[in-house]
């Protein structure tokens, strides 16, 4: 499943919840949607986020647990409002460093399976 890309001229929406819709892709400007603060897009099949993702500043709480991301997304370094963070259950953690895992997750509510976590 795919948004339409009409979905991001919804300026003033501060709360989105998409959880288990199958999206695959997210449209290239989802990062226009800057009045959101909590995005639920955990239980999709998600691989990758749009660089766009990045210029989210508002948000706050960001589920993106059980997608399929291959890489940690670069751009949710540029998140630092972020306060808490859920990327478990998605491919690239099955390789993550701990150092990696820990740097994150000084900065933030970092939810992630140990068990997932490899050297």
């Amino acid at each position: 499943m795919y948004l339409p890309d009409s979905f991001c001229t919804l300026f003033c929406l501060e709360h989105l919840r998409l959880t288990r819709n199958s999206i695959e892709e997210l449209p290239a400007d989802f990062g226009d949607l800057s009045s959101l603060r909590e995005l639920y897009l955990d239980g999709n099949r998600l691989r990758e986020l749009p660089e766009s993702f990045g210029r989210l500043q508002g948000v706050r709480v960001l589920d993106l647990y059980n997608n399929d991301l291959d890489a940690y997304p670069p751009c949710l370094n540029a998140l630092a409002g972020v306060t808490y963070l859920d990327v478990s259950e998605n491919p690239f953690f099955q390789t993550c460093s701990l150092e990696m895992a820990a740097a994150f997750s000084g900065r933030r509510t970092f939810a992630a399976s140990t068990s997932d976590v490899g050297n």
